[in-house]
């Protein structure tokens, strides 16, 4: 009973304020009476399937998520996805604009955008922001998967392409640090590159 009672206080500190996870939560729970609650929630206590166990027919969690994450504005997407790469010992807007290099007033538009579309709380009495733990997850699945893709686009590209990259010269480190800007930094105009840069390739004087 103590069991199942601890099960109950971790289920609610994970759903946290997001009405939609307390209800798909409740659905599934009623819908297998007499069973142990540990044994239902399982998945959703976990680490890596929360998301995909918090659906009922057509409704899911992730689903409301995603609706959010593409109505984001570019700057709001940007301090998204810098926080579900955490490093934040506190999260304000003094500390997102330091982190950005923009000003506390963008960085507070950022978050209360964030705050209107379900993605973060606001701690009115500290000015802090809390990102619920099932939006945390979800955040991390999604810059994962752009880092995955931005390292799949950089591996299928073209031999010439990585022959402007080879004389653009732009640092492996760049890639595994950043892979996402690092795709994008070696698209420059081949035209601003220089045949005498190619290795053996011909030297060309300007008069």
């Amino acid at each position: 009973m103590h069991a199942e009672r601890e099960v109950c206080f971790r289920l609610a500190e994970v759903c946290e304020d997001l009405p939609l996870a307390i209800a798909i939560t409740g659905r599934k729970i009623a819908a297998q009476p007499g069973r142990p609650v540990s044994a239902i929630v399982g998945p959703l206590l976990g680490d890596d399937h929360g998301l995909d166990w918090l659906h009922v027919g057509d409704t899911s969690l992730a689903g409301a998520l995603s609706t959010a994450y593409q109505s984001l504005s570019a700057l709001s997407l940007e301090v998204f996805h810098r926080l579900g790469r955490g490093g934040f010992e506190e999260l304000t807007a003094g500390n997102i604009a330091r982190r950005l290099t923009i000003t506390i007033d963008a960085a507070e538009l950022a978050l209360e955008r964030l705050v209107d579309h379900g993605l973060l709380r606001r701690v009115s009495t500290t000015d802090r922001y809390v990102m619920p733990t099932l939006v945390n997850r979800f955040s991390r699945d999604k810059t994962d998967e752009l880092h995955r893709n931005a390292i799949s686009r950089l591996a299928s590209r073209t031999a010439c392409d990585r022959a402007d990259e080879f004389v653009v010269r732009r640092p492996e480190s760049r890639i595994e640090h950043d892979p996402i800007r690092a795709f994008d930094a070696v698209h420059e105009p081949i035209g601003t590159v220089s045949a005498s840069n190619f290795p053996g390739g011909p030297s060309r004087r300007t008069a």
